[in-house]
């Protein structure tokens, strides 16, 4: 295992970046509902459509970013697994 560090350290800021985004992905799709309680409790219990369009914005938003830091996730840990993998074929065939 303490072998394989050697391989990972270049990918360290990636991996890290990777976690990141994962966090921004959760916190945006936990944050969907809340929203969505504020237009049932605030916006069609009391009739104020503006808050039902505002807070309706703001969900599409939120939505939007998550899906960005999701793609953006997968994109870089795949791209950072591939090139670890790489990276380990080589030396090992280059004995």
């Amino acid at each position: 295992m303490w072998r394989l560090r050697k391989f990972a350290k270049p990918y360290l800021p990636t991996a890290l970046a990777v976690m990141v985004l994962i966090f921004l992905e959760v916190l945006a799709t936990l944050k969907l509902p809340d929203l969505m309680s504020e237009i049932v409790d605030l916006g069609i219990a009391q009739g104020n459509i503006p808050l039902i369009w505002r807070t309706g914005g703001v969900m599409l938003l939120v939505a939007f970013l998550g899906i960005c830091a999701a793609v953006a996730s997968n994109f870089l840990g795949s791209r950072a697994s591939t090139a670890f993998g790489r990276d380990m074929r080589k030396a090992l065939f280059s004995r």
